[in-house]
């Protein structure tokens, strides 16, 4: 059957082929190209705060999952300690699980609590059911959506501090785990763990490290095959196809960043953009030539095959950034890196406010992210970037984006903490103990901030 398309948050529907496909996608056969983006706040504004209803707020929205059986959004809510979800119809969201502002572990009924949940994944096809990377924890829990306790599981992890081990369900270890993809056949998942990538059985959930340094190692930047590959700090993570991608946070400086590839066939592990310099910057270019200042979030709007474009969350210079599999060429696409805000626009016009988490919806041919960070001046919310042409009610203007000459930023509010430590099934991808924390950013394991 044919897609359906919607342009605002009230969901106009359309029932024909998308017009609004580039000559690139339609040569190569992939969707999922945002052309000329329009950006669009579905709910919060500039305050943090936690609400549901037809007026909902919210803090520091992390993972994303879409479900296609209720065309709704769950969503963590990472400094509200939550799981939480979107009808973007309305718009208005309600809670599944958690204790908002409480951060904790365990619970009874519907006390059931989370220390800073962040990456999201279906147990299964059928959607009946949510994994949980309750990072602050140091646990992978699972959820049944149809319970009536309420009540969280966990499933991998001991809850150990600063500790990583292989292991069977509870004796293995995690240092942090900030994101979860999921195989098409629902046998595996990937874990991102702050400084490695673990794999784990979701049959009988035994944990193996398939990537990554081991903890204390002073150099943790290099390329290689499996251990002797090095990460600094993975803040989130997309599955497409045989490679995993993800957004690895350079710590010790001002928060610069890289993306990487790690091959599952091979466990071999490449940069394919950005530098291992510790100061952030912001600059498009190719392969190591381009900048990042403090990625967290990263998408692919191609859920099966390789894919072609990964759209990455720029939270230091609040844009958004696409990066080419094929060629490492690195652009922004959405925002402004000179100033953040929630003013809406098209492409570089828009105003983005430290995106976090990021989701691609295939139905809709929309990316929704989030945002939010301790400043007085950053959005608190969730925001939908789409094609204009969805919409019959929109035109398609007539001059593209206005573009910037790349500039050096250096970061104010968005440098990664000194003492802090981020999918769906395969098509999603990847904030602190209190609501005015700072964003998701930094390297070393703590029960108390993100890393």
């Amino acid at each position: 059957s044919l897609p359906n398309f919607f342009s605002t948050y009230r969901d106009i529907r359309m029932g024909f082929p998308p017009p609004h496909l580039s000559l690139l996608s339609i040569v190569s056969g992939i969707y999922g190209v945002l052309d000329v983006p329009v950006t669009k706040v579905v709910i919060g504004g500039m305050a943090a705060g936690f609400a549901d209803g037809e007026a909902p707020s919210v803090n520091q929205v992390v993972g994303f999952l879409y479900s296609k059986n209720t065309d709704r959004i769950i969503f963590s809510d990472y400094a509200a300690h939550t799981i939480r979800e979107l009808d973007y119809t309305l718009p208005s969201t309600n809670l599944i699980i958690g204790l908002p502002n409480n951060p904790g572990f365990d619970g009874q009924a519907d006390e059931a609590r989370f220390r800073q949940p962040r990456g999201l994944a279906w147990t299964d096809i059928q959607e009946t059911g949510i994994y949980i990377c309750d990072e602050g924890n140091n646990r992978i829990r699972r959820y049944n959506l149809s319970s009536i306790n309420k009540e969280a599981e966990t499933v991998a992890g001991s809850g150990e501090m600063f500790k990583m081990a292989d292991g069977q369900g509870i004796s293995a270890s995690f240092l942090g785990p900030r994101a979860m993809v999921i195989d098409e056949a629902f046998e595996f998942a990937y874990v991102a763990d702050a400084i490695s990538i673990r794999k784990m059985h979701l049959g009988t959930y035994e944990t193996t490290r398939i990537a990554g340094a081991n903890l204390g190692l002073n150099d943790r930047k290099s390329d290689g095959v499996g251990m002797n590959a090095g990460f600094d700090s993975i803040q989130d993570m997309v599955y497409t196809q045989d490679y995993l991608y993800v957004v690895d946070l350079r710590t010790g400086g001002t928060g610069g960043g890289r993306i990487r590839r790690i091959d599952l066939n091979t466990t071999e592990v490449i940069t394919l953009a950005g530098n291992t310099t510790k100061e952030g910057g912001y600059k498009d270019g190719l392969k190591t030539n381009a900048l990042f200042d403090d990625p967290l979030g990263i998408v692919s709007p191609v859920t099966s095959g390789p894919g072609t474009v990964l759209y990455v969350m720029d939270t230091g210079n609040d844009v958004i950034r696409s990066v080419d599999v094929l060629t490492g060429e690195v652009n922004t696409i959405v925002g402004d890196h000179t100033g953040r805000g929630l003013s809406d626009g098209i492409g570089r016009n828009a105003n983005i406010s430290s995106p976090l988490g990021a989701l691609w919806v295939n139905d809709s041919e929309t990316l929704f992210i989030g945002e939010g960070s301790s400043g007085s001046s950053s959005g608190h919310s969730i925001r939908m970037i789409y094609n204009p042409t969805l919409s019959p009610t929109t035109t398609t203007p007539s001059v593209s984006p206005t573009t910037t000459s790349p500039q050096t930023k250096l970061p104010t509010s968005h440098s990664p903490s000194s003492s802090s430590p981020q999918s769906q099934a395969p098509q999603t991808t990847s904030p602190t103990s209190n609501p005015s924390s700072s964003s998701p950013s930094s390297s070393s394991p703590s029960s108390s901030s993100p890393s």
